[in-house]
């Protein structure tokens, strides 16, 4: 899982517009649903979550 997070946190800062300035993304807490959750479904969590932080930076 936490393999998972790295690669939707790195894929969220690879999309954001050049010239941006660098930010430093730290995961604090993985949590997954009680059914159905797969590598790909926390890779999109963690993609949203680390857009979602930055829009409030």
């Amino acid at each position: 899982m936490n393999a998972a997070a790295i690669d939707g946190v790195r894929r969220a800062l690879g999309e954001l517009p050049a010239g941006r300035p660098a930010y430093r993304v730290i995961v604090t807490k993985i949590e997954d649903a009680p059914a159905d959750t797969c590598l790909d479904d926390i890779m999109r969590a963690a993609m949203h979550a680390t857009w979602a932080a930055l829009a409030q930076a």
